[in-house]
């Protein structure tokens, strides 16, 4: 039997019974949340040692560049270590779990049996100015706190971990229409952009000094302002009472208008 064949396909393994079972060839990945129309099913290409620098390797599942501790950006192109008092290490037993914090406030919590192994967890925690172009958020979000890029890349934990971030900008005043919540940094390409930063944690309370998240895996995460929609109830005008010389007959429920007397 036979499967049906696109660039970048290796076929093979079938019989009379079965077909061929297709997959990708080595160094193409398949597009995150499956094949849109016009898309190729293996149309994402990454070779560890040209594009991610030789400080990086091609994730196993979606093929971007999972990079070294202190190497940023989509092609671990910039090298950059915090300074020592935003940036930690601890060994983390699996069995017992951990804390690894800096001296901001910047915290990631790992509960017991999180982890399918010990590891060695880092917290690296970077300032708006100090994150490459690639890292910043577009026009619909504003980055209101540092910027906490987690390793090793990619772990994955069950149950989740918990992130807390403190927020370095004010909130808006009384009748603010923005939210504020914890975002992820999504390095997955679709169309051969990234996906970017995504929310991932609850709108933090108005006015609250921080913002946590449960995390099921480690990337860069950071507090986002974003725009949210008014509330149509707060926008309803006040109800006004009748002029002079106007009656409303309740117990008719119709209104009943008079002159003046």
């Amino acid at each position: 039997a036979s499967c049906a064949v696109e660039e970048h396909f290796l076929c093979g393994g079938g019989n009379e019974t079965w077909p061929d079972a297709c997959a990708c060839a080595p160094g193409r990945y398949p597009p995150p949340g499956g094949v849109w129309p016009g898309e190729a099913a293996c149309g994402i290409g990454c070779d560890a040692a040209a594009d991610c620098g030789g400080v990086g390797t091609c994730h196993p599942l979606y093929g971007y560049c999972a990079c070294q501790r202190h190497f940023l950006g989509p092609s671990c192109e910039t090298f950059l270590a915090p300074p020592p008092e935003r940036r930690a290490s601890a060994a983390v037993p699996a069995l017992e779990g951990g804390e690894v914090s800096v001296a901001g406030g910047e915290r990631v919590s790992v509960p017991a049996g999180a982890l399918a192994g010990d590891e060695t967890v880092t917290l690296d925690v970077y300032t708006e100015a100090e994150v490459p172009p690639s890292l910043l958020p577009g026009a619909a979000l504003a980055l209101v706190s540092n910027v906490a890029v987690l390793g090793p890349e990619g772990l994955s934990f069950d149950p989740p971990c918990t992130l807390t971030l403190p927020v370095t900008r004010p909130p808006g005043g009384e009748g603010s229409l923005t939210a504020r919540a914890v975002h992820y940094y999504d390095p997955r390409t679709i169309s051969g952009a990234p996906v970017g930063w995504t929310r991932t944690g609850p709108p933090a309370a108005g006015g609250s000094a921080s913002a946590t998240a449960s995390l099921s895996h480690f990337s860069a995460y950071a507090v986002m302002e974003y725009a949210v929609a008014p509330d149509p109830a707060e926008a309803l005008p006040a109800s006004t009472p009748p002029g002079p010389g106007v009656t409303i007959d309740l117990g008719q429920g119709l209104g009943n208008e008079s002159g003046a007397g």
